[in-house]
């Protein structure tokens, strides 16, 4: 090489240079889409849990409810509730067979 070269670097095309700017803007874009995406589902896995404590907090204070009202019925005597032991029982009886029946064909 002589003294008075300099060194010239390749021209790139001008197609390239403008799809390399498209892919790059494109994939920026495709990164914020991701960043928004990602916020919003945290956001609303976050809603979704608390909604979820919420829900078995109520569900605890139903069950507290019922169990204590089981109890109160079970210690109360059912004579004192002017409830009184059956003289007679009967069972009511099935007929054998119904009137009606596809069995046979």
């Amino acid at each position: 090489m002589k003294k008075n070269q300099s060194l010239a670097l390749p021209v790139m095309p001008d197609k390239t240079v403008t799809f390399l700017a498209f892919v790059a803007g494109a994939m920026l874009f495709v990164y914020v889409a991701l960043m928004i995406l990602t916020v919003t589902l945290a956001t609303v896995q976050t809603s979704l849990a608390s909604n979820m404590r919420e829900t078995e907090g109520s569900i605890t204070e139903l069950e507290t409810t019922y169990y204590a009202s089981i109890a109160k019925v079970n210690a109360t005597s059912p004579t004192a509730a002017g409830y009184v032991a059956p003289t007679d029982v009967k069972y009511a009886q099935q007929n054998t067979a119904p009137d009606l029946s596809f069995a046979g064909k």
